[in-house]
């Protein structure tokens, strides 16, 4: 029975590990060259073996790809999403545990609230906006899109701050994904 392990290239996994920056990611919508709508192919041969995976689609291969706190989901054979999210922490990712360096740039312990963060994001000339979330979630968050690569950004309404806790960029949004 298959376990879902990604198979690894013909070549084998890049042995470096992923470079993550908060601040490029939020600014471009990517990293390391890797965008949403590449082919899975693509990807597989630009990143070391994920750390974690879950078992997905039909069970022969994940299309959820971990490296610590960070996510590479593909659907229908194409990167659909990058996505993170229990983010206290996120930056005590290690190069051999976890495959990926990380470049928290404001994220920290406490998590900044919303004010804080629109603050930062301002400071670096990126711009944001309010995004509509579902009537029935608007009690617990918010969201809010960068301009230009279209990250999610969300934060929790019903804590003291409203602190991060997620961010992602998926398919339906960015603007720089590939066909």
């Amino acid at each position: 029975m298959p376990d879902g392990r990604p198979v690894p290239p013909a070549d084998g996994w890049r042995a470096e590990p992923l470079v993550f920056s908060l601040y490029d990611f939020l600014r471009s919508g990517s990293f390391e060259d890797l965008r949403i709508g590449q082919p899975k192919e693509l990807v597989r041969s630009r990143v070391p073996e994920p750390l974690d995976w879950a078992l997905t689609g039909d069970g022969t291969e994940s299309d959820l790809w971990s490296y610590g706190r960070l996510d590479l989901i593909f659907v229908d054979g194409k990167l659909s999403s990058v996505f993170c999210d229990n983010l206290g922490g996120f930056g005590d990712e290690s190069a051999e545990e976890d495959h990926v360096t990380v470049d928290p740039w404001f994220l920290a312990d406490p998590l900044p609230g919303m004010a804080d963060v629109r603050g930062r994001l301002a400071g670096k000339g990126l711009a944001v906006r309010e995004s509509e979330v579902a009537g029935y979630l608007r009690e617990y968050r918010r969201d809010l899109v960068v301009e230009g690569s279209e990250v999610t950004l969300m934060f929790e309404a019903d804590r003291p701050g409203v602190p991060l806790v997620a961010f992602w960029l998926d398919r339906e949004q960015s603007p720089n994904s590939e066909p």
